[in-house]
């Protein structure tokens, strides 16, 4: 579902570790299981006339469980996303990009007062790279993390300010994260957290609208064997989202979203070896999602 490739290690690995992850079945858990595929039709590039770039996206987000740990709680996970980029045009291949994350969260709350840290280790790499795990070196590594400190009034409101490592702007980047989340009476949520803020109404207990604000960019070692290419090929973007999120039977809800990404910019290599700074136009996208149980995600700050 996630990869067009023939064969791919990873999907075996995964599944055993959900499954075998001992968190998966304890009493206390914090275990969900969220997937996600999102498309934008073609767009123009300012390669040239008649140039285009399509985009399709797919991927998990699960929580395998939480143990106690040095007076707070560990959350382990599993993140996973596949992005196809196919171009019409430039003097490139179609890129098959993956990357794939173990968020470890550590929180401690006590008196209103909390500190999350969060790590995030993986690899993002093209499929040729990604499929062959034994060749990985340190240019393949992916890693994202955290630290927050957590202000909670008894009012409903709750104050964030921390620092952010990851490539959600592109490259690697250092940057500072902070706002308020106020939970209001009647039913809206406002995540006022930059730099993805969200704003959530709760209609009913089994209905829920949205609307979002986030950077949408990543970072991924690429490798084109035949032409012997070695390079980093780096998506920039912002993406605001609107959609709901219903209830079904059994624990399990749906997600249908829609959108615009803007401020879209590609660095990559073509054939001849050349450097491609690459601007596209605004697209539209659409997606969904299902989550077990009803509404997971990740909901700290």
């Amino acid at each position: 579902m996630f990869t067009d490739t023939r064969r791919n290690p990873w999907r075996s690995t995964l599944l055993m570790l959900a499954l075998a992850w001992p968190g998966a079945a304890t009493a206390e858990t914090t275990a969900f299981f969220r997937a996600t595929h999102l498309v934008a039709p073609a767009e123009n590039l300012d390669t040239g006339p008649g140039d285009r770039l399509r985009t399709r996206e797919s991927g998990f987000a699960a929580g395998l469980g939480r143990t106690a740990l040095a007076g707070g709680s560990l959350d382990i996970g599993l993140d996973y996303r596949y992005t196809r980029y196919e171009l019409d045009g430039p003097d490139t291949r179609d890129w098959d990009l993956h990357w794939l994350r173990v968020p470890l969260t550590w929180q401690r709350m006590s008196g209103g007062q909390g500190l999350i840290a969060g790590l995030e280790p993986g690899v993002a790499s093209s499929s040729n790279r990604f499929n062959e795990p034994g060749h990985y070196t340190s240019e393949d590594l992916d890693v994202a993390g955290r630290l927050l400190a957590v202000h909670e009034s008894p009012r409903g409101l709750k104050w964030t300010a921390g620092l952010v490592y990851d490539r959600r702007f592109g490259r690697p980047r250092l940057y500072p994260t902070g706002g308020a989340i106020v939970t209001a009476a009647n039913g809206w949520t406002l995540r006022l957290i930059a730099p993805d803020p969200e704003v959530v109404f709760e209609q009913s207990p089994r209905l829920r609208w949205f609307a979002a604000l986030a950077p949408a960019g990543h970072r991924w070692h690429a490798i084109r064997e035949t032409a012997g290419l070695d390079f980093d090929f780096e998506a920039r973007a912002w993406r605001a989202a609107t959609g709901f999120e219903l209830e079904l039977r059994n624990e399990l809800s749906i997600r249908l979203f829609a959108g615009r990404e803007f401020g879209r910019r590609y660095r990559l290599v073509d054939d001849a070896g050349s450097a491609l700074n690459v601007e596209a136009g605004d697209a539209t996208f659409a997606g969904l999602s299902v989550a077990v149980p009803a509404f997971a995600d990740r909901l700290a700050p």
